[in-house]
This record gives C-alpha cells, structure tokens and sequence, in this order.
C-alpha cells in the first residue's frame, strides 16, 4: 500500500510511505525527483503495473493544480530495504485536463487512467483519459444526461464502465452514475464464474486444508486421505440446497466426498 502527499497539521505534504502489507512494516524509500511532487493534498494516486500516478490536487488555500507524476516503484518492490523510488513529472500540453482537486480517478488494463470530476474555480463534470504507454491526454464525451459537477465523489471501473457515485457540491448527493466506456460493444466483459475451478484447486490442497478425512475402499490398500476446506463442504452443499448448518460431521464428510 503506498500514500503519497497530504496535508498534516495544516501542511501539504510530498512524501511516499509504502506499507508491506504481509509483513506489517512501513518504509519511507528515497525518492529521486521527489522535488518535482508539489507538497498538496486532495491529489488521486492510481496504481498502474509497478507505478503509482498522481494527478491534480490543491495546495496552501485550494490553489489547484493538474499536474501528473509518475512514481516507478519496481525496484523498491523487490528489495525495499535498498532501493530507490524514481518519482517523473510528465510534461504535456496538449488536451490536458483542467487544474482540479477532489476528482475521481479508475485504471483501465493498467495502461489508461480515467479521471472525472472534481473543482477548480467551480465544480467539473467532464472526463479525461491518461495514456500512460503512448504519454497523451485525451478528453472523453459524456453523453445525456450529464452527471452534475462535484467532487469528492468515488469512482471506480467495473466491466467496461466507470461508476461514480455521491460526492459534494455545496450539497451532498446520493446518485449513481455509470458511464459505458465502450456504448456500442455488444458483447459484455463479464467473464463467466471461474467458482468451479476455483473450488476444484482446494481438493486435496494441504496448504489451503482446513481438515483432513479418510475415504475407504474396498480394499484397505484403496483407502484414501483428502484434504479438504469448509468452503469447499459449503459449497458442495449450497449447489444442493441443503442447509450446512443441520448436518452433522458424518454428512459433512458424505458431501466432500461426493465432490471428489
């Protein structure tokens, strides 16, 4: 997890802090460039691959900005007790979005950084999108009808849509907004349920077991030990509708096997 920026004690902030989740420890790696990160809050940082991009934010009395940096983490990622953070300001100039603060960001195929919303002098409702591989801006059409301009919204990608929903303008709102990226795709993104893969991996994994039972044979030479997993006895019952909480252990074990 990495944070980057803030405001503390009424100070904006431009350092980067990475918790190892697995581990429990935080780091605050050297940053090259870092002087390029203007200290500010209100910001959006969006994982992309092994970068983290920032874009937008405010400083000192909501002075807006819409800049953008790169953080390239892949060095720190693999041997954080050493390496360094090399932190890019990507200079462009053509279709850049406007300066904003309290925007939403979602990362589409870890190469496109949408951005929605926000406030500069006023409140926004438009959308941009970052290419981070080709390095250029592009603005998005909304169609009708148009979200109302906010800030401090949540936005994120589901499928091929952008979901906002809530945020702030003076008011704040509880609406839904989904904006179709791909309006004349007709086939959906969803992929189908990978649950039946998913639970045939748990069969006889000891790392993932819960328990383990012996399935008899015919013969004593036939007999079988299998580790199993109480999702995996849920799931088996579920698909049966049968209720997991009035079986006894017996049944339980009846249920496993089956799915064997």
């Amino acid at each position: 997890m990495v944070v980057v920026g803030g405001e503390s004690n009424s100070s904006d902030l431009n350092d980067l802090w990475a918790l190892d989740l697995e581990s429990q420890t935080w780091y605050k790696p050297h940053v090259l460039g870092q002087e390029s990160f203007v200290p500010k809050r209100f910001h959006t940082a969006s994982a992309m691959g092994s970068r983290v991009v920032t874009f937008g934010g405010c400083h000192s009395e909501y002075q807006h900005l819409n800049d953008l940096n790169v953080f390239e983490l892949k060095a720190f990622i693999e041997a954080p007790e050493t390496a360094k953070v090399m932190c890019t300001k990507v200079e462009l100039t053509i279709n850049v979005p406007s300066t904003r603060w309290g925007h939403g960001a979602a990362v589409h195929d870890q190469t496109k950084l949408f951005i929605l919303g926000g406030r500069n002098d006023n409140d926004v409702n438009d959308l941009h999108c970052f290419d981070i591989e080709a390095m250029e801006w592009q603005q998005l059409e909304i169609g009708h009808p148009l979200p109302k301009p906010r800030r401090r919204h949540s936005c994120i990608l589901v499928s091929n849509c952008l979901v906002m929903f809530s945020g702030f303008d003076g008011e704040f709102y509880s609406d839904l907004n989904v904006l179709n990226l791909q309006p004349n795709f007709k086939k959906s993104l969803i992929c189908d349920s990978s649950k039946d893969l998913d639970y045939g991996r748990l069969i006889n994994n000891f790392d993932a077991s819960d328990f383990k039972f012996k399935i008899e044979g015919i013969e004593p030479s036939k007999s079988a030990i299998v580790y199993a997993t109480k999702a995996l006895v849920l799931y088996n019952l579920c698909t049966k509708e049968r209720d997991p909480s009035k079986l006894d252990q017996a049944e339980m074990m009846q249920s496993i096997s089956e799915f064997v």
